[in-house]
This record gives C-alpha cells, sequence and structure tokens, in this order.
C-alpha cells in the first residue's frame, strides 16, 4: 500500500489537451501520473495528476498555486506543439497533511499477477461481500474500480 506521506492528488478542470496525444512519463525532476477523465461534462475535461514519492516533499511546502505552476509547466513540457491553457479550477487534496485519510490504495507487485483482486473479492458463504477498488481487477485505484465493484456486489446481493 502506498501511503498519504508519499502521494498527493491535483485535479486540473478544463485543460483542452487531445487524450490521444499524452505522454505517459513525465521528466525526471518531476514524478507525477497524470490520468485524463476526459469529458465529465459535455464541454468541460478533468485531469488528475499524482505526486509520488520523493517529488512530494518537494511540493508539501508550496502553496497550492505554486503546486498548480509546477503541474501546468509539466503539461506545457509536454504537450510543445500545442497551447495549454490554465485551468479553470484546480484543486490540491494534501493527503499527507491529514491524519485519518492515509490515502492507500492497492498495486500489484512487479511480477504480480493480479488474482489477488479476484480472490479479495469472493464473497464469504452468501452472506459477507467485498467491495471497493482493491476488489476490482480491471481498473484498480481509481473511483471507476470501486464504484463498479460496488454495483458488481450489490447486484449479488439483490439476486438473494
Amino acid at each position: 500500500m502506498r501511503s498519504a506521506e508519499n502521494t498527493q492528488t491535483n485535479f486540473l478542470a478544463n485543460p483542452v489537451l487531445r487524450p490521444a496525444r499524452l505522454e505517459t512519463r513525465a521528466p525526471k525532476a518531476r514524478p507525477v501520473k497524470c490520468f485524463s477523465l476526459s469529458r465529465v461534462q459535455k464541454q468541460h475535461s478533468v485531469l488528475m495528476s499524482v505526486i509520488a514519492g520523493e517529488a512530494v516533499a518537494a511540493v508539501r511546502s508550496l502553496e497550492d498555486k505554486q503546486v498548480l505552476q509546477q503541474c501546468m509547466a509539466t503539461l506545457r513540457e509536454l504537450f510543445k506543439e500545442q497551447e495549454v491553457p490554465d485551468p479553470t479550477k484546480y484543486f490540491v487534496t494534501r493527503w499527507s497533511t491529514d491524519p485519518w485519510i492515509q490515502m492507500a490504495y492497492s498495486f500489484v507487485k512487479t511480477g504480480g499477477s493480479g488474482e489477488a483482486y479476484d480472490i479479495l473479492a469472493e464473497e464469504i458463504q452468501g452472506t459477507v461481500f467485498f467491495a471497493g477498488e482493491a476488489t476490482n481487477r480491471h481498473f484498480p485505484q481509481t473511483v471507476t474500480g470501486a464504484y463498479l465493484s460496488g454495483v458488481r456486489e450489490a447486484s449479488k446481493i439483490a439476486a438473494f
């Protein structure tokens, strides 16, 4: 599991980027993961970035606006051939400052198969059911995975 101590999430609303051209890695100086949540509404897009590891220590003391500026600098470096507009809204979670959140999510270790997701999803004698992103092999580490697993388990319960 990854902890809040070394993970931070940022949401940038409406950067108009073509998702097909999104690079899968950022420059070494800025270790981030970016996920395009395109077309949340008809005219808006949302981009989520996860800052992890040593990079969190580098941004922990920054103001939200400074974190935004660093994220935008990374996007503009990745998309040099495009005009990258400033977001209309942004939000920095600061998981590491909340002692109750812990910001943990599942992951498959190097060499792992993902079978653990299926094992965690197994019901117990038709009376105990498990949902959450860690029980969804196809969408782990995501709200989508958590939601779909909840729908999956609710369907099982409704069938009884």
